[in-house]
């Protein structure tokens, strides 16, 4: 019976997580065995050697601080710290991310904002506003990367073993430009010293208000096929590259399997008093997905900036046309209009709910690679022109 999934009311499994071993063609459970009380859920702990009660194939159920907790989004439980995903081709590891206390994320003091940075990257022109301007002492960063190699990167110059042996991690050299603009050579040397460096010197003091994690952010949380790139990690993606599309004919690097979360799943738990700045996506195609994953916590947001609008013979990548997914019932521009929001430009929607804070330039709605017009925001939010500030330099902070 333990591994018969298709017998639910076996007292010995019927409080367990189901399995996702393979279904046996006839299920050989007595009949005698589906009655019984229902057990009773016990702590989990690591069975002794030679503790053969203790070892069985039926999973135990965990008590966890968290399930007296009253989430606003139910997360899916699993049973100890491995998990196999479903088809039964990856077994995946339960590992802490983010610390707790009293049921919430704990902020460094004086944290006052909170932006989202989903689909990071050292190396994404975005992204880069994270880690060159930091936007104030008092803004956390929540940044969501699937790719195994630039999250390495993001990690590990978040963390105090770059001030130790810094060059130890010099094993990727792109372009870049310097602050003044100007085009640096991928020699090493050059490169740690004005690319590299810049990126850890700009992140690193800001380290514990930065809080990476290594996973794709979708609409549904479990487990999905990751497309690593091709010649670029930028360009790695939940979806398949498009037929003779240009990162198609780069000779691909393959694909791994990564875990897919909600931001809702994590939002639930950051403590209250925050002012909700940006979400700014950037995942390769899966941008609408994204956003809808942020649930009811879309309206807490002033701003979003994301790549949505992908039209027929724009994609890069099979299945992300709009229409496609609307007949999935993942449409962005009905949730965000629904939610209280205003495309501006760009990929720019605006909430609504804020027009004081955009009248006062209260806001962070740019990318490094989108910076709007301040008098385009307030035009599309149908401020009158006597309202406007009578100086518009078109900065915000």
């Amino acid at each position: 019976c333990p591994k018969c999934p298709k017998c639910p009311k076996c007292p010995k499994c019927a409080a367990a997580p189901k399995t996702v071993s393979p279904v046996p063609e006839a299920c050989t459970c007595a009949p005698s065995s589906l009655t019984g009380p229902e057990p009773e859920p016990v702590e989990l702990s690591a069975p002794s050697v030679g503790d053969t009660a203790a070892a069985t194939d039926c999973p135990v159920t965990a008590t966890h601080p968290a399930d007296s907790l009253d989430l606003a989004v139910p997360i899916p439980r699993v049973s100890g710290s491995v998990v196999v995903t479903p088809g039964g081709k990856y077994l995946g590891l339960v590992q802490p991310v983010l610390k707790l206390e009293n049921g919430r994320i704990p902020l460094p003091e004086g944290t006052k904002r909170i932006a989202l940075d989903l689909g990071s990257s050292m190396y994404s022109p975005s992204g880069q506003r994270w880690f060159r301007r930091g936007d104030g002492d008092d803004l956390a960063v929540i940044a969501v990367e699937p790719h195994p190699f630039a999250f390495s990167l993001l990690a590990y110059t978040s963390h105090p073993i770059m001030l130790d042996n810094p060059r130890s991690f010099m094993f990727y050299f792109p372009a870049c430009r310097s602050y003044n603009g100007e085009k640096m050579t991928p020699h090493p040397e050059l490169w740690y010293k004005s690319c590299f460096n810049r990126s850890h010197r700009d992140l690193y003091p800001r380290r514990d208000r930065f809080f990476p994690l290594n996973a794709a952010v979708s609409n549904e949380a479990g487990f999905h096929p990751f497309n690593l790139g091709a010649g670029d990690s930028g360009v790695g993606s939940l979806y398949e590259f498009l037929k003779g599309s240009k990162w198609e004919k780069k000779n691909p690097w393959g694909w791994t399997q990564v875990p897919t979360i909600r931001m809702d799943h994590i939002l639930q738990f950051l403590p209250e008093g925050l002012s909700y700045e940006i979400v700014k996506i950037d995942a390769q195609g899966h941008d609408a997905e994204v956003i809808t994953g942020v649930g009811q916590y879309i309206t807490k947001f002033k701003c979003v900036i994301g790549e949505f609008d992908i039209r027929a013979g724009q994609e890069e990548y099979e299945g992300t046309e709009n229409s496609l997914k609307a007949e999935r019932g993942v449409d962005y521009r009905k949730f965000l209009k629904g939610n209280g929001f205003l495309h501006v430009e760009l990929g720019l929607w605006v909430n609504t709910r804020f027009k004081q804070d955009f009248l006062e330039s209260n806001y962070m709605c740019t990318a490094w690679d989108i910076n709007v017009v301040h008098w385009r925001i307030l035009s599309t939010l149908g401020i009158p022109k006597s309202q406007w500030p009578k100086i518009n330099t078109g900065v915000v902070r």
